[in-house]
């Protein structure tokens, strides 16, 4: 049995043409809202968590209990798919 990948339909890349390109990643939103995601990191028991923008609930282990102790704590619904950042720019607003 073969594993691994098979490289032998793979295209070829020129590199030269990606000389002067810069590959920056840059989370905004995790950013701007550094304090409150914090806050919630903590919370969650993940204070040294990398997070983006694109970082969900459902990304750390927490059951359904978890849930709505957060719900309650920061005042609004928390489900597994909710961002973390839109729970932080909710926070950010209220004080």
């Amino acid at each position: 049995m073969k594993t691994g990948y098979d490289f032998s339909r793979a295209k070829k890349v020129d590199i030269a043409k990606f000389k002067n390109c810069k590959f920056e990643i840059v989370d905004y939103k995790v950013n701007k809202f550094r304090d409150k995601i914090n806050e919630i990191l903590s919370e969650i028991g993940y204070p040294e968590a990398l997070v983006s923008d694109f970082s969900e609930f459902r990304d750390f282990a927490l059951d359904k209990k978890d849930y709505k102790k957060l719900s309650k704590k920061f005042g609004m619904k928390i489900k597994e798919n909710t961002l973390l950042v839109d729970v932080a720019s909710q926070l950010f607003k209220k004080k």
